[in-house]
């Protein structure tokens, strides 16, 4: 399984005795064309930058040339992933030197997360801090509570902190 943010890559690599075929290979998911790729040294690749949530049967199709024949690859299966992050929608007003706490639930789409999933949080204004009580969600996970703390400076940043002299 994958995720669907992740791009993926069909390989098909054609083996044969003699000399090294020639042509194209389309692949296909089911009876959707996905596209195509050059044979180049036996191998044509194919790259997907963000595939459809589900279940897939795959196959690779080569086209002939004149030394060898059409062929078809069996099928092969890929799960495609998502997952959701989903918290309250609120607004909070927190002073100077507090925090703030947002629950979140990370859910997975379609079975358990294939791969770890990593929260961070980039953006924030100067002096701010962010804390995920679980930084990261683990493989095989399905729905997750974590909890975000954002905590805020002692003091503004339009306004320096006071000197030692007052």
């Amino acid at each position: 399984p994958v995720f669907t943010s992740n791009a993926v890559t069909f390989t098909a690599t054609l083996t044969v005795p003699a000399s090294a075929p020639t042509g194209t290979v389309t692949f296909y998911d089911g009876t959707t064309l996905l596209g195509s790729g050059v044979v180049t040294a036996s191998v044509a690749t194919l790259t997907i930058s963000a595939p459809a949530t589900g279940n897939h049967s795959n196959t690779a199709v080569y086209s002939g040339d004149t030394n060898f024949t059409l062929a078809t690859s069996l099928p092969l299966s890929e799960i495609v992933q998502d997952f959701t992050i989903a918290g309250a929608d609120r607004t909070v007003t927190v002073p100077l030197g507090g925090q703030a706490t947002y629950p979140l639930v990370i859910t997975s789409l379609g079975g358990a997360l294939p791969a770890e999933v990593s929260l961070t949080l980039t953006g924030l204004p100067p002096g701010m801090t962010a804390f995920f009580s679980s930084p990261v969600v683990a493989a095989g996970s399905s729905t997750t509570n974590v909890t975000l703390q954002v905590s805020l400076p002692g003091y503004s940043v339009q306004q320096p902190p006071p000197g030692p002299f007052g």
